[in-house]
């Protein structure tokens, strides 16, 4: 269990594919041991009986004194949004119901990763590959897909992007969907990340997420705050691909989807080019296409 020291007054706003799930569980106390995964599990259930208190106990024991629970581990944001069909959890929080809102970010500092997007969009497509969309609540892409009537993603053409670690038809295909203006697809893993920079309570503090883990880190120990990131948890299928592996075409839709995020990483922390490829070099098998130096 861990000390009740330091803050607890933040919340983290989950801007999907961002390394969100690891924050998550940094949150808890870092490397989840074999008590805190069944707690997690046993929440799970709680949640799908719509036991909202039980579902926070058993979390909350899983934190301890000090830890916080945040995005898909905090049982208050894994509700469907009736604004973009969404969970909470990847929802702007600008869009929560006033009651979830307030409890979830009155009086706390919201904060984020802020990821560079021809390395999110990548990664985005390898996570897909995985049949994962959120890990901590055992949702697959099949139930978003069937939730949100997207079939196509779980047939034949959509099934070869997958196996054939087509990144760049994948995108393609998503991305311009998205423009055509089903901007909440995928359970809104293609939203910018600066859709979700404003909340009914104040601005968001960004993260550089380049800067994993010190910057996760030295953000914690700027606001007094427990967790802290270790290793992290990141994609395992397409290993080869990687921001490298996109084309002309796709990198040409990603500017367009994520012109306001372009704009806000070179505001933030002066990544202006944006023809830039940026890849994790201190992460296994996320670099994958990156030409030698």
């Amino acid at each position: 269990m861990k000390e009740a020291t330091g803050n607890t007054d933040l919340q983290f706003i989950h801007v999907p594919c961002t390394f969100g799930h690891t924050v998550e569980e940094s949150g808890i106390g870092g490397h989840l041991d074999p008590a805190s995964i069944a707690a997690i599990l046993e929440s799970d259930i709680d949640s799908l009986k719509n036991d909202k208190e039980a579902a926070f106990q058993k979390l909350s024991g899983a934190a301890g004194a000090g830890g916080m629970l945040w995005g898909e581990l905090n049982p208050d944001l894994r509700a469907i949004s009736e604004e973009t069909g969404c969970n909470l959890f990847y929802t702007p929080p600008s869009m929560w119901p006033a009651d979830v809102a307030e409890r979830q970010l009155k009086g706390k500092q919201a904060f984020s990763m802020l990821r560079d997007p021809y390395d999110r969009m990548a990664n985005e497509f390898r996570m897909q590959c995985e049949g994962i969309d959120s890990a901590f609540l055992l949702l697959s892409r099949h139930d978003v897909s069937a939730r949100e009537g997207h079939m196509e993603r779980e047939e034949d053409e959509y099934k070869r992007f997958y196996e054939d670690c087509d990144v760049n038809g994948y995108l393609q295909k998503e991305l311009t969907q998205v423009l055509a203006g089903d901007r909440y697809r995928t359970n809104c893993h293609l939203l910018p990340s600066a859709d979700y920079e404003s909340t009914p309570y104040g601005k968001v503090e960004w993260i550089d997420e380049r800067g994993i883990p010190e910057s996760f880190n030295d953000f914690m120990s700027s606001k007094n705050a427990t967790p802290r990131m270790g290793s992290s948890l990141h994609n395992y299928k397409c290993n080869d691909v990687s921001a490298y592996s996109l084309d002309e075409v796709t990198k040409a839709l990603i500017k367009k989807v994520f012109a306001k995020d372009f704009k806000l990483q070179c505001e933030k922390f002066g990544h202006c080019d944006e023809d830039e490829m940026f890849c994790h070099e201190n992460i296994p098998n996320m670099c994958g296409s990156k030409p030698a130096a």
